[in-house]
């Protein structure tokens, strides 16, 4: 195994101690963390304690692993972002994001503006979608 990422909620209590044990482990790559499980990244960055965490995360050198992307997802990556700056993330299966119709030209100016972001990187799981520059994510050895 060359690593794995955790799931924990940056508003549990322990979450900060229990961060402090996963960064002792040298298999720890990061945390998961997206649209899923009843969480919603763009929402959940207003509430109390989250942009900490985050804050916290990059402080470990470790990524912020965020999977299932949609136009959503993604507009949270890029508030994210700005807000944290040194936090290192991989947007996980970007060519499989599900985007309703009407929104393609959104979301694609929004990839593109992630893709500026130094410290996103996006995994390419297929040979492209139809319509989005993939090499824009995976210049300079990313993607």
């Amino acid at each position: 195994m060359l690593g794995f990422v955790g799931i924990l909620s940056p508003f549990d209590a322990a979450f900060h101690d229990d961060l402090s044990q996963l960064e002792r482990e040298p298999l720890f790559l990061g945390l998961r963390y997206g649209n899923l499980w009843q969480r919603d990244l763009l929402d959940d960055q207003t509430r109390p304690g989250f942009i900490d965490a985050m804050q916290r995360l990059a402080a470990t050198g470790r990524t912020l692993d965020s999977p299932t992307p949609d136009p959503r997802l993604i507009k949270g990556l890029i508030r994210l972002t700005d807000a944290v700056p040194t936090l290192r993330i991989v947007v996980d299966h970007l060519p499989s994001a599900a985007v309703p119709a009407g929104q393609w030209a959104d979301f694609k100016r929004d990839v593109m503006t992630l893709g500026e972001r130094p410290n996103v990187f996006a995994k390419l799981a297929e040979s492209g979608v139809s319509g989005l520059p993939h090499h824009t994510l995976a210049r300079q050895g990313r993607g």
